[in-house]
């Protein structure tokens, strides 16, 4: 089941990596248009580039749901084997979101370092997450 659902976030990921320029705003903009109202409530209409921010959280999210199966996959392959996998699953996110960027560059659209980065920091809050609730499970059932 997990290496399903990897499957589909890789599916997902490169799927988006392989669209132009033009496709990927028109999915963008989709989002955009649907938060545009709050930021301009919050923020005043125009001062923040909403585009930009629904782009890099599309990033986030996409990444930090790779991190989610990864380390759920991981903590499996842990139990499994006796080794401890997590720092080959990280990695292999890293290269993936490499890859990402460079398949990017190859459609018209910009590659940049900063979303590798971008995509790494959702992995790792992916990794904090289920990480994160394991040992606070583990936690509460120590106390009760």
């Amino acid at each position: 089941m997990l290496i399903a659902l990897g499957a589909l976030s890789l599916v997902f990921i490169f799927t988006n990596s392989l669209k132009n320029g033009e496709l990927s705003r028109n999915d963008s903009d989709f989002f955009v248009e649907l938060v545009r109202p709050v930021f301009d409530t919050l923020f005043g209409v125009g001062a923040v580039d909403v585009s930009f921010v629904v782009r890099k959280c599309a990033h986030l999210f996409e990444f930090a749901c790779l991190g989610v199966v990864s380390a759920l996959t991981a903590k499996q392959v842990k139990k499994m084997t006796g080794v401890h996998t997590m720092v080959y699953f990280v990695f292999g996110c890293l290269v993936i979101a490499a890859v990402d960027e460079f398949i990017q560059s190859f459609n018209g659209r910009t590659s940049s370092f900063s979303d590798v980065v971008l995509d790494f920091f959702g992995v790792v809050l992916g990794f904090f997450l289920v990480y994160g609730i394991a040992f606070l499970k583990r936690r509460l059932n120590r106390s009760v």
